[in-house]
């Protein structure tokens, strides 16, 4: 299982790679539908950091932390990753270079095909999207996690808006 960065990462420069462009928004919608992916195909989650429900959608707070200061605006390739590493018995921050092979091929094969899938859509269609899906339309309150069984369960029924295709 990866970390929610690290995979957020892939896909922001798996994007850039093909000169299309994403928001913090829509990169969030994205992971939301790459673990619903991860955990349709291979019966596994992608990542283990919680996703939760917040006003626009399901949020991983940790990758959302990591680029808002992108705001409303594209999020440029990542080169690197900021990494809690232990130096001399100490713990400190550390700007590690991304390796996008900490992924394995078959898994990031994955997300591309989500990726790809979703990239034609704009942020604010995938908001709308999500909305209308249980494992975010069931909970009461913001900042509630959206569990893996509620996302597992109900895309083993609407595998296919995994992939974009959200009028079947």
């Amino acid at each position: 299982m990866y970390k929610a960065l690290d995979i957020a990462i892939y896909t922001i420069n798996h994007v850039n790679k093909s000169n299309s462009k994403i928001t913090n928004l829509k990169l969030q919608k994205i992971l939301y539908y790459i673990q619903a992916a991860f955990l349709c195909e291979k019966k596994k989650p992608c990542f283990s950091d919680p996703i939760l429900c917040w006003r626009h959608g399901p949020v991983i707070r940790s990758v959302y932390d990591a680029f808002n200061k992108y705001g409303d605006k594209d999020i440029p390739a990542q080169s690197y990753v900021t990494k809690i590493i232990s130096e001399n018995g100490k713990l400190k921050l550390a700007k590690v270079e991304f390796n996008e092979n900490i992924i394995s091929y078959q898994d990031r094969k994955l997300i591309n095909k989500v990726v790809e899938a979703l990239m034609v859509y704009s942020p604010w269609y995938l908001v709308d999207r999500t909305h209308e899906e249980a494992p975010w339309s069931d909970l009461k309150q913001y900042n509630e996690e959206i569990t893996i069984e509620s996302i597992a369960n109900y895309f083993a029924n609407n595998r296919e808006r995994i992939y974009g295709q959200f009028n079947n």
